[in-house]
């Protein structure tokens, strides 16, 4: 993602640089209105073309003068490297001491350890999955894709010295290197994690500049004839053709792919062919010349790895300090102040240093300077954000971890299908409650679970819940967009039969969340990307809506359980509140005044289809207990995710945290009676 002054194997190459400038655009532009460019991202995809062809020539450029020097190449790259990097981690750091909440600064933290270590990929591989929070609330996300490139460019020229040292067949070595990658790529996780982020997935996408490298272009430069490579000749129409076939898959790329595509692989095929052919096509091609040539174009690729840099923290401390995304206008000023930081960081921080009159003594300034960094961020993670900052707002915001019941080793060798939220509690009665659930479940099991501990239940407690999840026999939830299994079938399903079999089960708990089942879709500003991409669901492979699945599920599960003399307990759904309530409890970041509740109706339309079924279904199932949570957090006008003292009963959007989840717990008990003595 570094900018290099684009020479290329064949000299600079201006065009070059008028790429990446698009590249970076189109990044931009995603990130501030992904609304316009929904594929804007793949502009990473033409980033890491660029840099391996660009890297690959001048390594074996050098190699075939006999002038490569591991420590000279090194060298040049902390210097490209670290300045502008260790601009952004320090601003980042100073910034977030100021704005950020403990648990937030903590996870800032761990960013800046991971960017300034060149690991940020893996760092986001750990987190994502369904409890990831939004990436919006992440500053220093986007550091993935140079952490992908410099583990590439740590390994890549020691393997180019090695095979030019032996002679070996390079342009076979990479084609096999590069086809493993997009192997690879291609049968990684199917939620995306793993693939999206991994150097291994993404591989293939450097390899495909590299071998570039290899093969672009006439004359032949020295490097190729050194080592026996013979490189066609390509037509300037036939150039023309490429060149213009190449930035209209790029831009197919741009504007149809989205976020839940299938990228790196196939996905990534567009902007990666297409940059290809643009690359392959020479500077000589009409659009390379007359269109990426320009001097603006170019002007702000020379500026783009300080612009991305610069660019998301900018967008990402807004929308934490604004607790939503800011108005359009907030989002252009701050691409607006992007480009001038980076024309800035270009001109007075990333010139001087590569250009200094003693380049190794730069580099061994920037290495403890980095290491300094890695080491703040290392600590502002291990010592909680430093709670000291912010105590007064970190008491109030109460317990902000992940509302998971904590999974217990033991309660996953009793329940081998169990994933996550798996817990039960010491065997003191002779009757058990098992609850069954999504995260909404989990959520909720935490307040039993403390009841539990304290020995305050007259039973047994077991949960087990998969977040995405309902609570019913054999309906499956899938990914939105990508399709991809969330394996309630395997695990869900498994616990129902489970609670089914045992005789100690006396009462099932069913705790969902259940507008999004019957919806498909996620509910205000902080759920957009569920909103603009639905879940869909199925019941036992049958065609039909969410709604009907969830109709047919609930109907199989009840007819089971009371068949098997379980006695139901039905819980319906918290309100969901579209915001983070935590923005509420942080005036001294807010630039405009936040709503801290909605309206009741908006609470019921939102809820109306799902009730509908319910209503449905439990009319002729009167020995079914429903609870509703409803009036906990709803008057007959207003619903806050705040008790009556201001404190939050919220972790987010639309999971309790402990306390909310303690007093649902307690009223829950309250209203269904003592069922140890039934």
């Amino acid at each position: 993602m570094q900018n290099k002054k684009a020479p290329g194997p064949h000299g600079y190459r201006p065009d070059i640089d008028g790429l990446r400038a698009l590249a970076v655009l189109a990044v931009v532009v995603y990130h501030a209105f992904p609304q316009w460019l929904p594929g804007g991202f793949t502009g990473v995809d033409v980033f890491f073309v660029i840099s391996g062809y660009l890297i690959t020539g001048i390594v074996l450029g050098e190699l075939a003068l006999d002038r490569f020097s591991l420590t000279d190449f090194y060298a040049r790259r902390v210097r490209r490297i670290f300045p502008p990097l260790l601009l952004v981690l320090v601003a980042c750091w100073a910034s977030g001491w100021f704005v950020l909440l403990p648990d937030e600064y903590s996870h800032l933290g761990r960013y800046v350890q991971g960017g300034a270590a060149f690991v940020a990929n893996f760092t986001a591989m750990k987190e994502a999955g369904y409890f990831d929070s939004a990436i919006e609330m992440k500053p220093l996300l986007h550091l993935w894709s140079l952490a992908v490139e410099e583990q590439f460019y740590l390994v890549w020229p020691l393997l180019l010295w090695f095979a030019a040292r032996r002679r070996m067949a390079l342009v076979v070595a990479i084609a096999v290197l590069g086809a493993c990658s997009f192997a690879v790529a291609l049968v990684a996780d199917q939620e995306g994690s793993a693939r999206y982020f991994s150097t291994q997935a993404r591989g293939w996408q450097l390899l495909c500049g590299a071998l570039l490298a290899m093969v672009a272009g006439q004359p032949a430069p020295s490097w190729a004839r050194a080592i026996g490579v013979r490189l066609p000749t390509f037509a300037k129409a036939r150039a023309n053709v490429a060149a213009t076939v190449g930035l209209a898959l790029v831009a197919a790329g741009v504007i149809s792919l989205n976020k839940v595509s299938a990228v790196p692989a196939p996905g990534g095929l567009l902007p990666v062919v297409g940059t290809s052919l643009m690359i392959y096509a020479g500077s000589r091609a009409w659009v390379n010349r007359r269109i990426l040539s320009h001097a603006w174009l170019v002007a702000l690729g020379l500026a783009s790895y300080s612009l991305y840099l610069w660019h998301w923290p900018l967008l990402s401390l807004l929308h934490i300090a604004e607790g939503r995304e800011p108005s359009a206008w907030i989002r252009a000023a701050a691409v607006g102040v992007a480009v001038l930081l980076a024309a800035g960081t270009y001109q007075f921080v990333e010139l001087p240093l590569r250009r200094h009159h003693r380049p190794r003594a730069a580099a061994l300034v920037l290495l403890p300077a980095m290491a300094i960094v890695c080491t703040v961020g290392w600590l502002t993670a291990r010592y909680d954000g430093f709670e000291f900052r912010k105590q007064a707002l970190h008491d109030a915001l109460g317990d902000l971890k992940t509302p998971r019941v904590v999974d217990d080793i033991y309660c996953r060798a009793a329940h081998p299908y169990a994933r996550s939220g798996c817990y039960d509690s010491p065997n003191r009665h002779a009757a058990t409650l098992f609850m069954v659930g999504d995260s909404h479940m989990d959520a909720l099991a935490v307040g039993f679970r403390r009841m539990a501990e304290a020995d305050e239940l007259p039973f047994n407690l077991t949960t087990i819940g998969q977040g995405g999840c309902g609570p019913l026999l054999d309906v499956e939830a899938y990914w939105p967009g990508t399709g991809a299994s969330q394996h309630c079938r395997d695990i869900v399903t498994p616990a129902l039969q489970e609670a089914l079999a045992r005789a100690d089960v006396r009462w099932v708990m069913l705790v969902g969340r259940h507008a999004l089942w019957t919806e498909g879709t996620g509910f205000g500003n902080a759920e957009r990307t569920w909103i603009e991409n639905r879940w869909r669901h199925s019941y036992a492979d049958e065609e039909g809506t969410s709604a009907q699945a969830f109709e047919r599920g609930l109907n199989r599960t009840l007819d089971e359980l009371e068949r098997a003399g379980k006695r139901v307990v039905f819980v319906h759904q918290v309100p969901e509140f579209g915001f983070q309530p935590r923005s509420c409890l942080t005036g001294f970041r807010q630039f405009t005044p936040k709503p801290c509740d909605i309206s009741r109706a908006e609470v019921e339309f939102r809820q109306k289809s799902y009730r509908d079924v319910v209503s449905r279904v439990l009319a002729t199932r009167p020995a079914v207990i429903e609870f509703d949570p409803l009036p906990r957090f709803c008057d007959s006008v207003r619903c806050s995710p705040f008790d009556a003292d201001g404190k939050p009963l919220y972790l987010d959007d639309d999971h309790l945290n402990w306390r909310g989840a303690e007093a649902v717990a307690r009223e829950l008990m309250g209203r269904i009676g003592n069922l140890g003595t039934r």
